[in-house]
């Protein structure tokens, strides 16, 4: 990491002013006060510049301290936080701020966890036995239920399943199962009559909670735009989305956040608790953000255990 000499705003402003005066020059102020000499120089070619003690950072100090609280609300979800994933919420977060693309740099983020050391931290994930780490184990479930029951009671849910809700999504193409046929013998190929392509994937986006009320859901089909034909016969408040290949993204998922989720479950008491898995699209800054806003607990199901725990894949889906 560049290393970046310090001194004080008093330094500063007492070597711009020797130098100024012409008493001394850049190289001896700079020397005396132990103050950069280009900066004593840009200082009295540009009088209007802010006198600081530094170059200044990228964000300001509230700005900053509020992406590291978000980080924290973050790992409270047990959401697995890489380095990558971290990299990834502060550029989004900087670039929502900026209202600009703001590519940030390795030096950057050195700085940023430096500042942030008595706050956050990396630490390196301690290996588990094969048999933990790749399958669902009674050590995992026992944890899993461990934490909904602190969640639960801390925030008082036990006796509220209308505001305990889980979200999945569910995909599927158009490919069908081509059963066997009666033909006769000199036949080498038989189409079938009403059979897609096998190519075109479709993800429904589905929310229910634990008294069994369903959100309106919303689909995403692999298209430029969605054919106002597809949206014809579906569940009333139903919403359509496409992406370039039928899968959710960040966006997708932001709006189905915000439009769907926090719209449908406005009228309810508060808190509301949402329990989904750790896909990426699921935690951006947006979501985050309007979590905290509409006071939405987010919870995120242990890895590779979705098949055990989450209640769609098990009832629903299954």
């Amino acid at each position: 990491m560049r290393s970046h000499q310090k001194y004080s705003m008093e330094k500063l402003q007492q070597a711009i002013e020797a130098y100024s005066t012409g008493s001394i020059s850049s190289i001896e102020a700079a020397k005396f006060y132990s103050v950069p000499e280009s900066t004593i120089r840009n200082h009295k070619r540009r009088p209007s510049m802010s006198i600081g003690s530094g170059r200044p950072f990228l964000l300001q100090k509230n700005d900053e301290d509020h992406l590291v609280q978000l980080l924290l609300d973050l790992e409270k979800t047990d959401f697995r936080l890489t380095k990558k994933k971290v990299m990834k919420i502060a550029q989004d977060y900087v670039q929502t701020l900026k209202q600009k693309t703001q590519t940030l740099g390795r030096h950057w983020f050195q700085n940023f966890m430096f500042r942030n050391k008595n706050k956050i931290k990396f630490i390196k994930e301690q290996k588990l036995e094969r048999s933990r780490k790749d399958g669902f184990t009674e050590t995992v479930r026992i944890g899993w239920f461990e934490t909904i029951f602190n969640v639960l009671q801390e925030h008082n849910l036990f006796d509220k399943p209308g505001q305990i809700y889980n979200v999945d999504e569910c995909g599927f193409n158009d490919d069908t199962e081509r059963e066997l046929v009666l033909v006769p013998s000199d036949t080498k190929v038989k189409y079938e009559e009403n059979g897609g392509t096998g190519k075109s994937f479709t993800t429904a986006i589905i929310g229910v909670n634990a008294k069994g009320d369903i959100l309106p859901p919303l689909t995403v089909y692999a298209a430029k735009s969605v054919n106002h034909q597809w949206t014809e016969g579906g569940p009333p408040r139903s919403t359509y989305q496409c992406s370039k290949n039928g899968w959710i993204n960040d966006d997708i998922f932001g709006f189905w956040f915000l439009n769907v989720f926090v719209a449908e479950t406005s009228s309810l008491a508060r808190p509301v608790l949402l329990v989904l898995d750790g896909h990426q699209c699921h935690f951006t800054i947006q979501i985050i953000e309007a979590a905290k806003q509409h006071n939405i607990i987010i919870l995120c199901l242990p890895p590779h255990c979705t098949h055990g725990l989450q209640p769609l894949d098990l009832v629903t889906f299954g």
